[in-house]
């Protein structure tokens, strides 16, 4: 379970490193993660987020920076560099 607090959302294109940092932060959200575990090469078993997990994972940085995923691409990522990467994509 992940606890989200509700933020700011800005209109304008992040960074990787600004991405990256965001998904850091949601991970450590999660009750069942080992917080020394994440780093930006991790995959979301490593972690030990189960699909269900990895669902509210991206719906979480969807919302947190603005950005709407086809749902094939969300369902696919499966670690932090493919979450990165997803959501610089899509960004707005």
């Amino acid at each position: 379970m992940w606890r989200l607090a509700s933020r700011a959302v800005r209109s304008f294109s992040y960074s990787n490193a600004e991405v990256q940092t965001k998904v850091f932060d949601v991970l450590k959200r999660f009750d069942n993660i080992d917080v020394a575990k994440i780093n930006e090469k991790a995959t979301f078993e490593e972690l030990g987020l189960d699909s269900l997990d990895s669902v509210e994972l991206v719906v979480a940085l969807e919302d947190m920076l603005d950005v709407d995923l086809p749902e094939a691409e969300a369902l696919a990522i499966s670690s932090v560099p493919e979450a990165v990467e997803t959501l610089l994509k899509h960004q707005k």
